[in-house]
Formats: C-alpha cells, structure tokens, sequence
C-alpha cells in the first residue's frame, strides 16, 4: 500500500509539471507568433533606412578619411531567461570565441552564462520578453552605444543574435554596425540627390541614427524569435519525456494495483480457510466428548 501510495504521489507531481510545461510551450508558441510577425514590418524598416542612407551619402559627398586605432566591440542578444536548450549556451560560446575586447549582452541568462565562462559582459541590460517592447529596448540600447562610442571605448561594433530557420532552428548570425560601412549604401549612378532643408553632413548623420536603429530593431526582433523557437521546441521535447513517464507510472500503478487486490484476496481467503479449519476443529471436540 506504501509503494502504491507513493507511486500516486509522483504521478500528481508529474501530471502538475506537465500542466506547467504546458503553459511554457503556450506562451513561447504565442511570443514567437508575434516575434515572427514583427520580423517582416523589421526588415523592411531597415530597407527603406538603407535606401535613404544611400541618398544621404550621395548628397553628402564622400567623408573625410580619419584613421583611428581599431578597438572592436561586440553586441551579443541572447536569452533572457532559461528552459531554451542549447540556444543561450551556443550563443554565450560563439561571443566568448569571438574574442573582442568589449563585450556587451542583451539578456539576463546570457549575462550568467558569460561570466561562469569566465567572460563577463562590461555593460549588459535585459531583453524584452514581448515583441512590443523592441522599440523601446533599440532605443535604449541605441542611447548607450553612441554614449560608448562618443566616450571612445571602442572603434567598431558587430552584433551577434540568434537567427531564426525554417522548421524551428537558428543559427548564430553576425553583422557590422558601426561604423555603417558606406560602401553598401552607394546609391545608382542614375540616382538624383535628394532635395533636402538642411545641411549634408546634418542629415546624414540623422539618418545614420535611424539606421543603427533599424538595426538594432531587426537583431532584437531575430533573436526574440529564435530565443521563443528554442524554448517552444525545449518545451515540446519536455511534454513528449514528461507523457512518456506518465505512461510508465500508470503502468506500474496498474501492476501495483492488481497486486493489491491479488494481496487483498488472498488475505479473505486465508481468513476463510482459517474460520473453516477452526470451525472443523471445534466440531471434532464435539463428538469425541459424545
């Protein structure tokens, strides 16, 4: 009856932790909906950004070259929290190899992870756990790199952010952010400059604020994604390990159960014997005295 007793107890314990597992998988299957949703609206933001950069700098003219000694910096997304996986591990990894001198995290678990691999982050914030607090988050993020940058703490940035695939996936994408590599934004040599009220270099450096932060939109956006797709499949592999436990313990419930009764028949038919052969015991008494 113990061993029944307990193997009823776990089968709760397990049936509430799947309930919990359940309501993960819910939440990251809605959050990635929504991530995945954004990342169209994203994209194009920054393409309609580059198309206007690219005017920009044909209106500006080519820049003063300055040559500057290179301190690079990198720019990690990656979880905010954990139950995703390998995805926050691969990702603090890939930053650690990456071996930049000025390492910035977006995301708590991230953060963690970084400093017990003996990397910890100069400057980290959270990650927004909804795909409605991308703006924010880029703006605030935009604020702090060009305060760093103003500050001269590095010469080069490049971010690093979980890229969504197709059938759940992600892989580790990289790209350059600053200083925007004008190159790529060299308009069509049958391109007309831009009328414009204000001054070249004036709005070329507005619209390069706009693209750091399309940018910074597009790799918080992905990683949302991805970091929403790990945790959905994590949770998925979970539900599948936790139903096939369920269906061991009830099996084994079964067994115990259909001991029990054999134990409890028993138990009534020894009794019956017992009367039976104590009843015949008493009868004999009975005669021999006659």
């Amino acid at each position: 009856m113990e061993r029944l007793g307990a193997l009823r107890a776990r089968l709760a314990s397990l049936a509430q932790l799947a309930e919990v597992v359940g309501a993960m998988r819910a939440l990251a299957a809605m959050r990635l909906q929504q991530a995945a949703a954004l990342r169209e609206g994203a994209g194009r933001y920054a393409e309609i950004v580059a198309a206007a950069l690219s005017q920009a700098v044909l209106l500006a003219g080519p820049a003063p070259s300055v040559i500057r000694p290179r301190r690079p910096a990198l720019l990690l997304f990656a979880a905010e929290h954990g139950f995703v996986g390998s995805y926050a591990e691969g990702l603090a990894r890939a930053a650690v190899a990456a071996s930049v001198p000025e390492l910035y995290v977006v995301g708590a678990r991230g953060a963690r992870l970084l400093d017990e691999l003996g990397r910890p982050a100069r400057w980290a914030v959270s990650m927004t756990p909804h795909a409605a607090g991308i703006p924010a988050l880029a703006r605030r993020l935009a604020a702090g790199l060009v305060e760093r940058l103003t500050a001269g703490a590095f010469t080069e940035l490049v971010t690093m952010f979980g890229c969504l695939e197709r059938g759940g996936g992600w892989r580790v994408a990289t790209r350059a952010l600053l200083p925007p590599d004008f190159r790529r934004f060299r308009a069509p040599p049958a391109c007309v400059p831009p009328l414009s009220h204000l001054p070249p270099r004036r709005l070329l450096d507005a619209v390069v604020g706009e693209y750091l932060l399309a940018d910074l939109v597009h790799a918080a956006t992905e990683s949302l994604a991805a970091e929403n797709a790990a945790r959905l499949r994590a949770m998925a592999a979970a539900a599948d390990n936790i139903d096939r436990r369920l269906d061991e313990l009830r099996a084994q419930e079964r067994v115990l159960r259909q001991e029990q009764i054999t134990d409890e028949l028993l138990d009534v038919l020894n009794g019956a014997e017992a009367l039976r052969a104590k009843g015949e015991g008493g009868s004999a008494a009975l005669t021999s005295t006659c």
